[in-house]
This record gives C-alpha cells, structure tokens and sequence, in this order.
C-alpha cells in the first residue's frame, strides 16, 4: 500500500495510464499521481489545495508527501506555489522524468500558432520528436512538444499530459486560410497546390465565391464547395482540432491557456507566466517567420458571404464562446474592447 500520510483511495484506468489518487480530507489537498506500468513507480504529478493560504498549501505538501521515496527532489516541494486557474492554488511539483508527461501544443491553422512554434524553436523550449524532448529544458508541467505539422487535437491529449492552444474569429480565420492557400502559403512557405486546391481556386477565385458555393442551386457547384471546405487545410472547422465544447470542458483541468489570435502579444506573456519560460522571450516580428501576410489586396466578405459562413462555422462559434468564457473565468487575455482587429 502506497500513502501520502493518508491512505491511497484510489487506482483509476484511464486511455491506459493508472493514475493513483490520494486525498486528505482534513486539508482538502488532493494528491494526482501517475503509476508507471513497469514498474509500478509513483510519480507525482501535482498537488491541488483548494484556496488555502499559500502557508497551508506547503504545509500540506510538507507533511504528506516523503520526497525521497517518490523520486522529486525535496525542493520541488516549495517551488512554484502560487495562483493558478479558476480561483485555486497549486502546489506544483517538478516531475521525475520518468513521468513522462508532457505539454503539447496543438496548433490550429491561421490562428497564431507559427509565431508561437518559431519562438519555442527559436529558442530551444520545444521540440517534436520523442528523442529531442528529453534534452529541451521542462516547465511545471512537462516539456513542451511541437505537432508535426498540426497533428494533435485536444480530444487526443493523453491523461495526464496537458494542453495550450489558440483559437481565432471563424470568419477572419476563413479568409487567411482561402488567400494562404491561393498563395500556396508564400512567402513563409511554398506548398504546391493539391488536386482538390487547384481544382477549387480555378473554379472560385474569391472568398465570396467560395461561401457562394456552399448554398449554390447548382448541385455539382455546391458540391465542390462542399469539398473544398472539408479538405482544404486551412478551411476545415477549428473544432477539429479542438474538439466541441462539451469535450473542452472533460479536458478543462489539462487546458493550461487558450489564447486568440486577436490578441496574440497579451496571451504570449500570459502564456510565458504560466510555463514560467523567460520573460524576455518574444515572438517574431518578421511577418514571413510569422507567417502574417500582406492583406491590403484581401477582397473583404460581403453581407450574402457573412451570413453563409457564419452558419458554416456555427460549430466553431459555440466553441470560441465557450473558450472565452473558460478566458474570463481563469483571467486570461485582454477585455474585447481592447483587442486589435483579427
């Protein structure tokens, strides 16, 4: 029997990972910990101790944990007490490496996620491949691990591991992605077109005759469209990747931040705050590293166009709602009123 100066209560499977729970009822501090199938090893993972005094939270900590048995340094028991999400405090503790978990960022098309990829490369805070992670320096929570190109969804997160990302206005990010793609991602990029890319901006040279498409009497029209807006890239729904809300909600313990695209520069210095990366950290400025595009030529959306895409992208407005209430409840990002236009 494992304990914490309390019983161990519980072993869960979970997408095949034991997690053992331990709770201390007297101090209202939940213990989550993550058992290793090898060898049975428990690693702490975290310490939650719900709005106590920073005092009682060490204490807690303290007197409940033997460090030396669990393979954490006995200074990781004090490192990093501090506010977090939704009101709580956390204990967090740096975790053994054999842990094993991992901050992975899933990076959503035209919603700022090259800028934040370029300044993790940049600098050595990231990587992609399972070999390269364990030489990058790691966060509270793990080291953080690149998509290759945008491989992870939110829905896929491992237990255990945890997750930032952005999300972006659905008709703005349309936009970016259709002239992205009719510019076969130049100048950060070139990409040549696909068959289905090259067949669908021959056949709809504009955004607006794309939304056109959608609802076009012509049935073998609006099946192009219809094609086009599921398998290009950049114009599929962001709730693939992010999963609906009801999903976010099941993750919301592993969502370290959600930003916007709109106010990228505020959400980065949040973002640096919470994985504790260098403050002087900044994300780039050359538009091509950004991969931020010249949009003085963009034809804007007419009113026919809005109201077409704004019922396309329905799905993805429930989910950027819900994430902006998530953003209000833990303090994150900056007041609407405030924001640069997307």
């Amino acid at each position: 029997m494992v304990t914490f100066g309390v019983e161990l209560c519980q072993i869960e499977e979970r997408l095949g990972q034991r997690q053992a729970v331990a709770e201390t009822p007297e101090r209202g501090a939940a213990v989550l910990a993550r058992l290793e199938p090898a060898q049975d090893q428990l690693c702490v993972r975290r310490i939650a101790v719900g709005g106590q005094p920073y005092a009682h939270a060490e204490a807690a900590v303290a007197q409940d944990l033997e460090p030396a048995s669990y393979g954490v340094p006995d200074a990781a028991l004090r490192e990093s007490v501090g506010p977090l999400h939704g009101g709580r405090r956390y204990q967090r503790l740096v975790p053994s490496p054999r842990c094993g978990v991992t901050v992975r960022f899933v990076h959503i098309g035209k919603t700022g996620g090259s800028s934040i990829r370029a300044a993790l490369k940049k600098n050595g805070l990231a990587a992609r491949s399972e070999e390269k992670i364990q030489h990058v320096p790691h966060t509270p929570f793990g080291p953080i691990r690149l998509p290759k190109a945008h491989g992870f969804r939110v829905p896929d997160i491992p237990a255990g591991d945890h997750t930032f990302f952005c999300v972006r206005d659905p008709l703005a990010r349309f936009v970016s992605g259709f002239y992205s793609r009719l510019r076969k991602g130049q100048p950060r990029y070139y990409r040549e077109w696909r068959p289905v890319e090259r067949e669908t901006f021959e056949a709809f040279p504009t955004p607006n005759r794309l939304a056109a498409a959608l609802v076009s009497d012509d049935e073998e029209e609006r099946g192009r469209g219809h094609k086009a807006m599921s398998t290009i890239f950049h114009l599929r729904p962001m709730e693939h990747w992010t999963g609906t809300p009801e999903e976010l909600g099941e993750r919301a313990d592993q969502i370290l931040y959600i930003g916007r695209q709109e106010t990228l520069s505020a959400d980065w210095e949040q973002l640096k705050a919470i994985l504790e990366l260098p403050p002087e950290i900044e994300l780039p400025t050359d538009p091509v590293v950004a991969h931020r595009r010249d949009r003085s030529d963009d034809e804007p959306l007419d009113d026919a166009s809005i109201e077409i895409l704004r019922d396309w992208y329905s799905r993805d407005y429930a989910v950027v709602e819900y994430c902006e209430q998530v953003r209000a409840e833990r303090g994150w990002g900056v007041p609407q009123g405030q924001r640069s236009p997307a």
